[in-house]
Formats: C-alpha cells, structure tokens, sequence
C-alpha cells in the first residue's frame, strides 16, 4: 500500500458533477472515502445531441470504479458509460500511468487480483448495459424518430 497511496490525488465533487463522460477515454480509476457516484449509459448512444441516460450501477463509500475501462478494456473503446456524482463526495483518484507503476510492485498477488475485479466489473457492466437496450429499445427509437421529426 505504500506505493498506492502518494499517487492517490483527493477530489471533492458536489452532485450532479460529471467525473467522465460515455465513449471518453479512460485514463483514472476512482475510489470513493465519502459519497455516491450513480454510472448512466446514454440510450442514444450518441446518435442524437441529447443524451438520454439510464442509472445501470452505483458506487458508494468504500468502493472504486473505473478499474474496468483502466485494465479490463484493451481495445480502448472508451468509457462504458457516463459518471454522475449523486451526493456530495470526496474521491481520491489514480490516473492509468500511475496505477500500471503502482501495480508493477504486486506482480503476483495484488495486481492480479485487481485485473481480475476488473475483467469480472466488466462483463457485469456489458450485461447490465444489454439488459437496458433490451427493455427500452422502444424509447431509443422514439427518442430518434422524435428528433429527426424536429430536426427536418
């Protein structure tokens, strides 16, 4: 833990902030001291200007996130889905170099521990994701027909 902790850089966010945003490229892995981050997936998925988020996870005091877009993603497809911070919070943050110079020092025990949290977060988020574009495929298709209607 001596080697995680100086790279830690402490936040504080007030809710309704955004900490990253759908498709941005992951470069942090936060974990909350105090607070809540709610993650949203844009139902859109970008193809209209007004996003229209979905809650699919939330992190509470004691938990971090980001992990999964940091070490589980490696064709870098960017963020799975957009961070809001849902009450007051404070956040200590680690950025993607730091973390990689970090884990080198736990070659065996604690860095594959967290590759692993990070691969299973992944799959959880995905199936989380499919569950949300599954049940509300109808809204994304009148949202899109809605707005081409007001666009033309």
């Amino acid at each position: 833990m001596w080697y995680f902790l100086p790279k830690l850089k402490q936040m504080n966010f007030f809710a309704g902030e955004s900490l990253f945003v759908q498709r941005e490229h992951a470069e942090e892995v936060y974990f909350i001291l105090k607070g809540k981050v709610k993650l949203m997936y844009d139902l859109t998925e970008g193809e209209i200007d007004q996003p229209y988020h979905i809650p699919f996870n939330m992190y509470v005091e004691g938990s971090y996130f980001g992990d999964s877009d940091v070490l589980a993603d490696k064709t870098n497809d960017g963020r799975d889905g957009t961070a809001l911070v849902d009450a007051e919070s404070v956040i200590y943050v680690i950025t993607r170099k730091d973390l990689a110079s970090v884990l080198k020092h736990y070659k065996d025990s604690y860095a594959k521990e967290m590759n692993f949290i990070a691969k299973e977060r992944r799959l959880h988020h995905r199936a989380a994701i499919d569950e949300l574009k599954l049940q509300n495929m109808h809204i994304k298709k009148k949202l899109i027909k809605n707005y081409k209607h007001m666009i033309t």
